[in-house]
């Protein structure tokens, strides 16, 4: 099958969404990743983290949107996905101005976090062996969830396949060219798309593609983002617990899939395809995490980097193109992807839906 209603450019969050969407509307869709697999960068690298009041107030609406959607899934009949154990931040003798400074900006429901006892985050972390040191301080957030991204991609793409989407992975768009009746993509081994609209959900690639289709691009500026996956130490419990973020960023961790997830709250620029884990923060992120806990995560078991992609705006690219008729961008999601694209698809979806009508 070569002619389709919608091709949409990119296979992470933003496309798969977007493709759940415009195929629960009738369409016909094509999924093009470049990628021999979908799901593969800052969708399958993140904390899955999920939040009220990170970023911006239009990122936090947008993400109480999605939430509705993401807890009642039209394209599962499963359970939802976010599931709130909260977070709690830690704070040690010397660090007292970033933690004022983080209860001040860090509110839930308008309200400061909640500061709270040693006796209370030494119950709550009580499976990690918390360290107290005189000075310590701790502030709990009740609205921090966390998103099962496993559960979610593997339902999506099942979803898809019972929609008869068509997912190319391997496909690596070289060409887009605007047609009589359409456009026209053509990848890199050789296939040949005819479609009525496409969608730019190429993320860390947007301003490519933008470019191959003689669209202004949207400036995307790339950060990558260390992960370290940490084997669990046999004899822990770990279900239930909040996640855990160090007041300075030096790591914010969680249970993950089995395994420890652990960051440092890096942000360095990096080009598409090109993150490159930083090791020198993952030292001090495991060692940092050792001198908080006594049953710290073990020795690492993988260490990969994710790419957010933003625009200078920091908001996400939910647009039609006023100069090609047809041709949308849904991209520059920056690290609240998993959390607003559900909301953010629907409005595409619409986007895309009144144009199909009018053409």
């Amino acid at each position: 099958m070569t002619k389709f209603d919608v091709a949409i450019i990119g296979g992470g969050i933003a496309g798969l969404m977007a493709a759940a969407y415009q195929a629960r509307a009738g369409l016909r869709v094509v999924l093009l990743e470049r990628e021999l697999g979908i799901a593969l960068h800052a969708t399958g690298k993140n904390a899955a983290s999920f939040s009220l009041h990170f970023g911006s107030s239009e990122v936090c609406s947008l993400a109480e949107q999605s939430l509705t959607i993401l807890n009642r899934p039209f394209w599962s009949e499963g359970p939802g996905y976010v599931s709130f154990e909260g977070k709690i931040f830690l704070s040690r003798k010397g660090q007292e101005l970033a933690f004022i400074k983080t209860i001040e900006r860090t509110k839930s429901k308008g309200k400061p976090l909640e500061i709270i006892p040693s006796s209370e985050a030494e119950e709550r972390l009580k499976p990690l062996g918390l360290k107290k040191k005189a000075g310590d301080a701790y502030a709990f957030d009740s609205e921090h969830g966390f998103i099962d991204i496993v559960r979610l991609i593997k339902d999506l793409k099942l979803y898809l396949g019972q929609k008869g989407v068509a997912i190319r992975s391997g496909s690596r768009v070289v060409g887009i060219t605007q047609e009589a009746e359409g456009w026209k993509v053509v990848t890199e081994n050789g296939q040949v798309i005819d479609s009525r609209a496409v969608i730019n959900a190429a993320g860390a690639w947007a301003d490519e593609i933008a470019t191959l289709a003689g669209e202004p691009t949207l400036t995307i500026d790339n950060r990558a983002r260390t992960a370290i996956w940490a084997r669990i130490p046999s004899n822990q419990n770990l279900s239930g617990i909040p996640m855990v973020h160090e007041i300075s960023d030096a790591f914010f961790a969680r249970p993950f899939d089995g395994e420890w997830f652990l960051s440092p709250v890096d942000d360095r620029p990096c080009l598409a395809g090109r993150e490159i884990p930083d090791q020198d923060a993952v030292k001090s992120s495991l060692q940092a995490m050792r001198q908080w806990f006594d049953h710290a995560p073990l020795d690492s078991v993988q260490i990969t980097a994710g790419v957010r992609s933003f625009q200078p705006s920091r908001l996400p690219a939910v647009i039609a193109s006023q100069q090609k008729p047809g041709l949308f961008t849904f991209s520059a999601l920056g690290g609240y992807g998993i959390k607003i694209a559900p909301h953010c698809a629907e409005s595409l979806t619409q986007l895309v839906s009144n144009y199909l009508e009018d053409a």
